[in-house]
């Protein structure tokens, strides 16, 4: 018996040279934590911009559209990404994940991006719940129960890189967590100098 919804979400996944660099920045931290915090495999490390949750197999095409029609409006400005810090997250919340987050100029050209996206995604008769209206770059390296022992990870970093595409993404869910897949790249046009 095949599922009738699919948990999907949108988002730019990274170069492997960039996660190489955020490797070595979880290498420095990983053994001051005990057992019961979860590193997420690097495969799985991603900046999300839409949530679309379950999703009907049937509008996986206008979701790659509605993909297809927000990169054509950004087709020569492809986002350069400013990872700039690896803290605690959420922000402002009780701490239970270790994040890498991107620079306020680096959320501001997402938000646009983001807001595109969404636009198009209704347009396309597309449903699914707004969440955040300020968008915060980052990605979750790790999640754990809140504690009140938390290590001093704060430490200032200088990655960048431009973004290749935009992803449609399927989040598998298991009891170790959940797996992402790729269903579909659409990607930016590279800029000939």
């Amino acid at each position: 018996m095949s599922m009738k919804k699919r948990r999907l979400f949108i988002a730019i996944n990274l170069p492997e040279q960039v996660k190489d660099k955020i490797g070595e920045e979880i290498e420095k931290i990983r053994y001051g934590f005990t057992n019961d915090i979860r590193f997420l495999s690097r495969d799985n490390w991603h900046i999300t911009l839409v949530f679309l949750g379950y999703q009907n197999y049937e509008d996986v095409p206008a979701i790659i559209e509605s993909i297809e029609e927000s990169v054509q409006k950004f087709k020569f400005s492809a986002p350069t990404i400013s990872l700039e810090s690896l803290t605690y997250g959420p922000i402002k919340k009780i701490p239970r994940m270790i994040w890498i987050n991107g620079s306020k100029e680096t959320s501001q050209e997402l938000t646009k991006i983001r807001d595109s996206l969404r636009n198009q995604l209704l347009d396309n008769q597309i449903r699914f719940k707004m969440d955040y209206p300020i968008f915060h770059t980052h990605l979750t390296l790790a999640r754990f129960y809140p504690t009140k022992e938390l290590l001093d990870i704060n430490r200032s970093l200088n990655i960048q890189f431009q973004t290749q595409s935009l992803d449609l993404m399927e989040s598998h869910l298991s009891r170790k967590g959940a797996n992402y897949e790729p269903i579909s790249k659409i990607a930016f046009q590279r800029v000939v100098r």
